[in-house]
């Protein structure tokens, strides 16, 4: 069900960032980790626009939703360029 899937992607984002913190001693945690949030932001993203599609969320909620998603896939991604930047693979 798309609503699962919504809420799903939804959770992967943070939960994989608290995961990346909790095995890696650098404030960075790993890059792997931020690299795999973002493409949770990014399905979340393809998921809003497939909900809005199929009349199921209304185009303006749409919009306002994937505006919070980038907003949180620049942050994913500034966290990605500095784990690279502190030396982690």
């Amino acid at each position: 069900e798309l609503a699962t899937e919504l809420r799903q992607a939804a959770i992967r984002i943070p939960a994989r960032i608290a995961r990346a913190a909790g095995k890696r001693s650098s404030p960075a945690g790993s890059p792997r980790a931020w690299d795999r949030s973002r493409a949770a932001a990014l399905r979340l993203d393809y998921l809003l626009l497939l909900a809005r599609d199929l009349g199921w969320l209304a185009p303006a909620e749409c919009g306002a939703l994937r505006r919070r998603v980038a907003a949180v896939e620049k942050l994913l991604a500034t966290g990605t360029r500095r784990g690279n930047a502190d030396g982690h693979p």
